[in-house]
C-alpha cells in the first residue's frame, strides 16, 4: 500500500509535490495554467481596492488651529490654518497644561465664533463630516459647560456638553460613564460623520 503524500495547500508556481501520480500531476498543471488569468485579475482588483481604500481614508487637511498662546491676541489663528476667532463676550489668558502653553478662560455666557472654511457636504448647506480636538479643564463640577454650537446665531442648543455630574455628551447620543475631575487637563476629540457616527 502506497504512503499518502501530504503537501501544502499553496504551491509555488509550477511546483508539483514529489510522490503524486502522473494523472494528478497533469490535472494540477492544467488547473494552474487555466486559473492563471483569473488569479492575475483578482490580484489587480485587490490592489485597486487596497489603494482606493487607503486614498479614501486619507485625513483631510487641517482647517483651523487656535493655540491661545499669545496673551495679547487670544483669538489669533496659527498661520496657514484658518482665520482668527471672533469673541462674543469676555475672555482672559491663563497658563495651559505646561509652561509656555497658554489657554483662555472664557466668560460665562461668552463664546467664540469660528469661520472654519469646510465645504458643506450632503444634501443641505451644513457640514456633516468633521473632527474637533479640544484641550480643556473645568474649575468646578455642578455647572453645565458647552463645547460647541453649530448654529451661527447661537439660537438653539449646543452640540456637546459637560453636565452637572462631569459627564461629556448630549441627550441625543448619551453621556459618558466617565466623570471629569476639576482642575485636570483633558483632550477631547470629536469625530462626526452624520448618519454613521458621532
Amino acid at each position: 500500500m502506497p504512503v499518502p503524500y501530504i503537501y501544502p495547500k499553496i504551491l509555488k508556481e509550477y511546483e508539483i509535490p514529489f510522490g503524486i501520480s502522473e494523472s494528478i500531476k497533469s490535472k494540477l498543471e492544467k488547473e494552474h495554467t487555466m486559473n492563471a488569468p483569473i488569479r492575475t485579475i483578482a490580484l489587480l482588483l485587490l490592489c485597486v481596492c487596497f489603494f482606493a481604500s487607503a486614498y479614501a481614508q486619507e485625513p483631510p487637511a487641517r482647517k483651523g488651529w487656535w493655540k491661545f498662546d499669545e496673551a495679547a491676541n487670544l483669538v489669533k489663528a496659527e498661520p496657514g490654518f484658518g482665520s482668527d476667532l471672533e469673541l462674543v463676550g469676555s475672555h482672559q489668558w491663563d497658563e495651559g497644561p505646561v509652561a509656555g502653553n497658554g489657554c483662555t478662560r472664557i466668560g460665562v455666557g461668552s463664546y467664540y465664533k469660528m469661520t472654519h472654511g469646510i465645504v458643506p457636504n450632503g444634501s443641505d448647506s451644513l457640514v456633516n463630516e468633521y473632527s474637533l480636538q479640544i484641550d480643556f479643564l473645568i474649575p468646578a463640577i455642578g455647572n453645565w459647560y458647552t463645547f460647541f454650537q453649530i448654529n451661527p446665531d447661537n439660537s438653539d442648543d449646543g452640540e456637546c456638553f459637560i453636565n452637572t455630574s462631569g459627564n461629556i455628551g448630549v441627550a441625543a447620543t448619551g453621556y459618558s460613564a466617565f466623570a471629569l475631575a476639576t482642575d485636570e487637563w483633558y483632550r477631547l476629540i470629536i469625530s462626526v460623520n452624520n448618519g454613521t457616527h458621532y
